[in-house]
């Protein structure tokens, strides 16, 4: 009966150190698992981080073109402003002139096309036709 207590003995250490052998090997990869997703949380928390930088950033370029925008729009009227300040008197002298003119009786001249010396011997002018 030794032999047999003996063998079960024997059986019971090699199973146990099998058992002590696969549990550390599933320790370690448990462990491997762990380290992973531990690697995982950090990158997704310095993704978290970076995201929240780029909002700020975006809000921030936001703001700054919007007061962009409203100084390119104070500007255009300003110098839409000026421009018809420049223009009006011109465009009030033209329309002043264009009613003179107008309102004027105006006298058309013949233009004598007689070389010099027809016309300072009096010789008439020539008919065109």
């Amino acid at each position: 009966m030794d032999e047999n207590k003996s063998g079960k003995t024997d059986l019971a250490e090699i199973m146990l150190k099998t058992e002590t052998v696969l549990l550390k090997q599933l320790m370690k990869e448990v462990q491997g698992l762990t380290n992973h997703l531990t690697d995982i949380d950090n990158g997704l928390e310095h993704d978290r981080h970076n995201i929240q930088n780029l909002t700020v950033n975006v809000s921030t370029l936001s703001e700054e073109v919007n007061q962009m925008r409203k100084a390119v729009n104070l500007t255009s009227e300003k110098v839409k402003d000026k421009v018809a300040d420049v223009v009006s008197p011109i465009v009030e002298s033209t329309d002043r002139m264009t009613t003179e003119i107008h309102d004027k009786e105006v006298i058309g001249m013949k233009d004598d096309k007689r070389s010099f010396w027809d016309k300072f011997w009096g010789n008439p002018a020539k008919k065109v036709k």
